[in-house]
Parts: C-alpha cells; sequence; structure tokens
C-alpha cells in the first residue's frame, strides 16, 4: 500500500519535472528531499488524498494557491511601497558604510 502512495507523489513531482503543471519548463528539478519524502521516511505516507490536492494545487491558475497567478499584479505581490522604501534606503545606507570602511582602510 505503502508503494501505491510513494509512486503517487513520484508521478506529480515527474509531471512537475516535465512542465506538465505549468509553471516551470522541462528539467529534473534537484529539490534537497523528493516530493513526499519526509512523510515517507516518518513512516507515513501521503495519502491519495494528499496527492491528489497536491496535484490540484500544482495545476491551478488561482493566486490563492499560486502566490502571484498568471496576470496577477507584481505591486501587491511585494506589499505597501513603503516598505519596501525602507528596505531600499537600508541597503543604501549598508552600501555607504561599507565603502566608507574600504576607504578608510585604504587611507589608513
Amino acid at each position: 500500500m505503502a508503494e501505491r502512495y510513494a509512486a503517487n507523489s513520484d508521478l506529480l513531482r515527474q509531471d512537475i519535472n516535465r512542465g506538465s503543471t505549468g509553471d516551470k519548463v522541462n528539467f529534473t528539478d534537484p529539490a534537497a528531499a523528493p516530493l513526499g519524502a519526509d512523510d515517507e521516511a516518518a513512516g507515513t505516507p501521503p495519502s491519495a488524498e494528499a496527492v491528489r490536492l497536491a496535484r490540484q494545487l500544482e495545476n491551478t491558475t488561482s493566486g490563492e494557491a499560486m502566490g502571484l497567478a498568471r496576470g496577477g499584479s507584481v505591486k501587491n505581490s511585494i506589499g505597501p511601497s513603503g516598505r519596501s522604501r525602507v528596505g531600499l534606503g537600508l541597503l543604501i545606507a549598508g552600501a555607504v558604510m561599507i565603502a566608507l570602511v574600504a576607504a578608510a582602510l585604504m587611507i589608513g
């Protein structure tokens, strides 16, 4: 019985790697752990329902399942613009500090 569930998660991973789910091209994905490996290692392979749900979510185009769906808004995916400006400001301040330290080391 466990082999049947493993085969189902293996088939889903093959579909993902082939690009059948629409979110990548046909190429092997060198994942750290194969789909379902954690469950199988714990002695509780994914149920047929879990694999069915995973397959359904892999094949969906809804923003809820995919984060930023096809045709979704990039503006909505990165959050409020104020938060982006703070991050940019910190990045610039960090770069200036690194430049000042490097200049001090060269002079010093």
